[in-house]
């Protein structure tokens, strides 16, 4: 197996994992099980963003190093601890989500840029990179919520919806039905909207000048 074919497989094992989630996560809420199903969604996404981005082999396992420990400190806060201890495990959780989903669309906004040769995996390449910045926004406001419990001007007591309040906020469609006004919040927001657009900008740049320089060739002939 090639690893044309390699990639291939991870990214629809991605994108299958990830539409998945987004049909299970109205079945999640309902039954309350937020704490129990989180750490094993941020570690089946995360770990097939990192395989999915075929990343070198020495970083790859540092990589799956510290999600591991992510994965088992997330595991530890089901157990009762103090609040100045799970603030300070969830403060480490959440730099080593990020860090490694920053990681993850580093390599596969290379490699999608790289790509000329295939328009279907550079089709998947870039919605795997919108999904992922997505879902690593809701990381980054799932870490402000840590200092500030009202991040939000509609405070949910026990869970607030980070994932859907990025996508939304992604896609300007508002549905989440939340306003920021955390000023860190606030910020991540608008920043967010305006990477999304340069994100689908430089990806629908790309799709067009592959068939454009697909076109030139074969009139070329």
């Amino acid at each position: 197996m090639n690893i044309k074919s390699i990639i291939q497989d991870r990214l629809n094992l991605f994108l299958a994992a990830f539409i998945l989630l987004f049909f299970l996560l109205p079945f999640i809420e309902a039954k309350d099980l937020h704490f129990s199903v989180a750490p094993f969604v941020f570690f089946i996404i995360i770990f097939l963003s990192l395989c999915m981005t075929h990343l070198p082999r020495r970083l790859f396992f540092q990589s799956l190093l510290f999600l591991g420990l992510a994965f088992c400190l997330d595991l530890i806060l089901m157990a009762t601890v103090s609040p100045l201890l799970e603030r300070i495990i969830l403060i480490f959780i959440r730099l080593f989500y990020g860090g490694l989903l920053i990681l993850s669309l580093k390599f596969l906004l290379r490699k999608m840029l790289a790509l000329d040769e295939d328009a279907v995996t550079l089709v998947k390449l870039g919605v795997s990179g919108y999904l992922l910045v997505g879902f690593l926004w809701s990381i980054f406001y799932s870490f402000i919520f840590i200092f500030d419990k009202k991040i939000f001007s509609k405070l949910i007591i026990e869970q607030i919806p980070f994932f859907q309040y990025s996508f939304s906020t992604l896609t300007t469609l508002k549905f989440a039905k939340m306003v920021p006004v955390n000023p860190w919040a606030v910020n991540l927001s608008y920043l967010e909207v305006i990477i999304g657009h340069i994100f689908l900008a430089v990806f629908i740049g790309k799709i067009v000048s592959f068939y454009a320089a697909r076109y030139s060739t074969r009139s070329s002939q």
